[in-house]
């Protein structure tokens, strides 16, 4: 269940669990990257495939020149963020990388992560997803719960989501997703 202030407790509507919930709305999120022109996001020209109506040119061998191939975009995932993670977190990663050309930095406490995989049988998926280089696994020390202020954050520089924004700094991921405590991702 959600909880809000101004409004009371919200259901999900009947036949959804919330994990499920959780695994499509990050692969909307997900997918909305992908929207996003990804040679401008890499900081190169858009490439766009040739046309009959182009008039540059009708030439098939310019054709391979202007279409550009799928850049893998890194994605650093805060998986701890929510009210169910990781495990939900995990299950949409794993469907995401399979439908959107990215990878993911999943950055989650390790003791959480092994129950949840544990309990929702994702080990095997898991580890396809590792060996083929599409998820890679980022320990991090204790989160900030979603009823906790936000300026806890700074003192939790071992927490997942800071983690993840300091692997957006490092160059080593484009993009931070969390579905956690909003204040703690503006804080970081």
């Amino acid at each position: 269940r959600c909880r809000s202030r101004s409004h009371g407790a919200a259901r999900l509507p009947r036949g959804v669990s919330a994990p499920r919930l959780a695994a499509h709305a990050l692969v909307a999120a997900l997918r909305s990257v992908r929207t996003v022109r990804v040679a401008i996001v890499a900081g190169m020209p858009a490439a766009r495939p040739s046309t009959s109506t182009d008039r540059r040119s009708s030439d098939p061998s310019r054709l391979s020149r202007r279409v550009a191939t799928p850049v893998m975009l890194p994605i650093a995932v805060d998986a701890m963020g929510g009210d169910h993670a990781p495990g939900p977190i995990l299950e949409g990663c794993l469907r995401a990388v399979e439908l959107l050309p990215l990878r993911v930095r999943f950055v989650a406490e390790q003791a959480p992560l092994q129950a949840a995989m544990a309990e929702m049988g994702l080990q095997e998926e898991l580890d396809e997803a590792v060996a083929r280089g599409l998820i890679q696994l980022v320990a991090s020390g204790p989160s900030v719960g979603m009823d906790e202020e936000a300026t806890v954050v700074r003192k939790k520089r071992d927490a997942s989501i800071n983690m993840a924004m300091d692997l957006v700094k490092a160059g080593q991921a484009t993009a931070v997703y969390s579905a956690g405590n909003s204040g703690a991702v503006m804080a970081s």
